[in-house]
């Protein structure tokens, strides 16, 4: 007797199966490297961002400070005076790192006035103090607080050019300055993040703003 033949089925490729515990774990492993290099991407984009921000703030920062030395040192006034005693006293008095002068502020300050500036090289900033004018000249400025100016200086100085007390008719670079007349340049080196920067700038003997 024959046997009874039933149908045979047979699953195909076609047919629908789970995913397998190393196709999940090589999916999971591609979307973390996905992920890692868009996140790369996105903070060094951030990081440009930041470090363009920052040099545009510094070359800001400069071409502002830059402005207010040539403005200002430019238009020095030379007032020599005496004490009591016959003594000089001069309305110029310049340093290394600091320096002492007059010079008339902005209009919106006080119109017509004359104001005595402080300028200093201190923790890797310039700053800047100013009061009214008062004899005797270049007394102690009575404002403590100095606004900064320009910051994130390396090192820096000043320097004066003008003519040598010994020998009449020759000029030269000093590192002081204490004569009754202005110095013919003043000369400034700053070392910053943006780079060198010399600057002279001839005092135009009290010329206005």
């Amino acid at each position: 007797m024959d046997k009874e033949q039933r149908p045979v089925r047979r699953q195909g490729k076609s047919a629908s199966r789970g995913f397998t515990l190393i196709e999940v774990l090589i999916a999971i492993t591609l979307l973390a490297v996905i992920v890692t290099v868009g996140f790369a991407v996105v903070r060094t984009g951030f990081n440009s961002w930041n470090a363009g921000e920052a040099r545009f703030q510094v070359a800001e920062q400069r071409a502002a400070g830059i402005g207010f030395l040539r403005n200002y040192l430019a238009n020095a006034l030379p007032l020599p005076s005496t004490t009591t005693d016959n003594k000089p006293v001069f309305s110029f008095i310049g340093g290394t790192q600091s320096l002492q002068f007059l010079a008339f502020p902005p209009d919106h300050v006080a119109h017509g006035m004359i104001y005595q500036f402080a300028l200093s090289f201190e923790n890797g900033a310039l700053r800047v103090a100013m009061q009214p004018f008062a004899k005797p000249l270049l007394t102690p400025l009575l404002q403590p607080e100095r606004v900064v100016i320009m910051e994130g200086i390396r090192k820096a100085g000043f320097a004066y050019f003008g003519r040598d007390r010994g020998k009449p008719g020759k000029s030269i670079w000093h590192n002081e300055w204490q004569q009754p007349q202005l110095p013919d340049l003043i000369g400034i080196h700053i070392e910053d993040n943006a780079g060198v920067l010399d600057l002279q700038i001839a005092p135009r003997r009290g010329g206005g703003l």
